[in-house]
């Protein structure tokens, strides 16, 4: 599918059918709840099993990347996939103190270099992206947080909103950048 590389379907819980993954799943319909996952179906022998790595028929390897917690089969992105205990999920990135932090507070991850100047918004990514109204919390999407204020939005809703001349949170309407900051963003816009 679209979403993840893998050989085996999962059976929604909720309806019976199986999906590629939950994401394929959610497009037709509401919530699968994919903690709920007890049966999976391989793409290779059709063998109808309980959750695992690999096949119980055939052998196969189902993904590169899997996680008994989240159910959760994948060909690892260039950035890798962690699982965090704090969130509860799976996550792009090469894992906690390595690529990333856990902040108890936001009851999110960011990744290291954000962690100097990160401010602390309580449940910060159980919101929508407020441009594009995608559910942060789950989204594979690299984020951006606002350096003045700590909401969080899509990178690619930031640039947009760069491009656009926006350098005004779309949250709280608070500058997302100091002053000298917004002046040199303008000045290479534009140069290009």
């Amino acid at each position: 599918c679209k979403h993840y590389r893998r050989r085996c379907e999962i059976k929604s819980p909720c309806c019976g059918r199986f999906f590629t993954c939950h994401n394929c799943h959610d497009e037709q319909m509401e919530g699968m709840g994919r903690y709920n996952v007890t049966v999976i179906r391989c793409k290779v022998c059709n063998l109808e099993q309980d959750v695992g790595p690999v096949c119980a028929g055939c052998g196969v390897e189902f993904a590169e990347y899997f996680c008994k917690m989240c159910k959760l089969f994948s060909k690892p992105t260039n950035q890798g996939i962690y699982h965090c205990n704090g969130c509860g999920i799976c996550r792009v990135g090469q894992g906690i103190g390595i690529s990333h932090f856990h902040c108890d507070t936001c009851k999110a991850c960011y990744t290291l270099e954000s962690r100097q100047g990160h401010k602390c918004v309580e449940r910060a990514l159980d919101s929508d992206c407020p441009v594009c109204m995608q559910y942060l919390f789950t989204s594979a999407k690299p984020l951006f947080v606002g350096p003045q204020c700590g909401h969080a939005l899509h990178q690619t809703c930031f640039k947009e909103l760069l491009q656009a001349g926006t350098f005004k949170c779309p949250t709280c309407s608070k500058p997302m950048f100091e002053e000298k900051v917004i002046k040199k963003i303008q000045k290479v816009s534009l140069i290009l």
